[in-house]
C-alpha cells in the first residue's frame, strides 16, 4: 500500500484493515517511521524512536496471521508521552536530569497498551516535567506548533495534525464538537 494513503487513513481503518489482514502493522510501523525521520527534524515532535518497533511490528503481524488477534489497537503504532515509563526505552521527562534515565518496567497503562498488541513507535516531547501546556520548555527544544483555523474553530495540532493530514485532523475534531453537543443537548440537558 502507497505511504499517502497509510498517512490519511484513521486509526478505525487501519484497525479493521489489520484485523482483516489488507495491511501489515510491519507496513504501517515502517511508514510512519520513514514519515517522522522526515519531519521531526521540523517537528521536534519525538524524544526519542524506539529502535524495536519494527520488531514488535513483526511480532504483531505474526501474531494477526496465526490469527491470535488481539482487539483494536493490536498492531497499531502509538507515540507515548516521554514522562511515562517505558521498559528499556529512554524516559526524559523534557528534563537534563533525566536525560539518561532507561526504567526497568513499563508504567500500567504501556503494560495495557502492550498487552492489546500496540507497538510503541517512540516517546513524544513534553514540557519540562510536564510543568506547562505549551510543550515549548523542553530540555530537547520546543515542539513546533501549528494552529489552525476554520471559521470560529480554532485548533492546536502538534503531532498528529503534522503526521497526518491536518484538514483530516480538523474535520474529525469540529465532528467530535458537533456529536459532543448533540449528546449533551438529548442526555443532559433534557
Amino acid at each position: 500500500m502507497h505511504s499517502d494513503s497509510i498517512l490519511n487513513m484513521d486509526i478505525t481503518t487501519l484497525s479493521l484493515k489489520i484485523k482483516n489482514k489488507e495491511i501489515s502493522p510491519v507496513e504501517i510501523t515502517e511508514c510512519l517511521l520513514d514519515r517522522i525521520k522526515d519531519i521531526n527534524p521540523a517537528l521536534n515532535a519525538f524524544i526519542t524512536i524506539n529502535e524495536e518497533a519494527v520488531k514488535q511490528a513483526k511480532i504483531a503481524e505474526k501474531e494477526i496471521m496465526n490469527n491470535e488477534y488481539k482487539g483494536a489497537l493490536h498492531g497499531i503504532p502509538i507515540g507515548v508521552k516521554d514522562l511515562v515509563y517505558t521498559r528499556n526505552m529512554k524516559t526524559t521527562m523534557g528534563s537534563k536530569i533525566y536525560q539518561h534515565f532507561t526504567p526497568d518496567y513499563d508504567a500500567t497503562v504501556v503494560e495495557k497498551l502492550h498487552h492489546a498488541g500496540a507497538i510503541t513507535i517512540g516517546k513524544l516531547n513534553t514540557h519540562e516535567f510536564a510543568y506547562g501546556p505549551s510543550g515549548d520548555v523542553s530540555y530537547y527544544g520546543a515542539v513546533k506548533i501549528r494552529t489552525i483555523r476554520r471559521g470560529f474553530q480554532e485548533v492546536r495540532a502538534v503531532v498528529l495534525g503534522q503526521l497526518f493530514q491536518l484538514d483530516y485532523v480538523m474535520e474529525r475534531l469540529v465532528q467530535i464538537q458537533e456529536d459532543l453537543f448533540v449528546y449533551l443537548h438529548l442526555h443532559v440537558a433534557s
